[in-house]
């Protein structure tokens, strides 16, 4: 077992905040649906998010490649 404690008061420095900038959204082909971007609307709406991370963009279902 390991323990772990932390001085939340202790600060070292102003937090990178680059972990804000990218939501992760499945596939391509999901993304593509008006239900899964209303929801990303409804997300970067709240979040303020630049970048969408997704799997699948090559695939089949997306028609890029035959």
């Amino acid at each position: 077992m390991r323990n772990i404690s932390v001085n939340i008061k202790n600060e070292a420095g102003r937090m990178s905040e680059h972990f804000n900038a990218c939501v992760g959204a499945g596939r391509a082909g999901e993304v593509m649906r008006r239900d899964a971007y209303e929801q990303l609307r409804m997300l970067q709406n709240s979040c303020h998010f630049r970048y969408i991370r997704f799997h699948g963009l090559y695939h089949e279902e997306m028609a890029i490649v035959k």
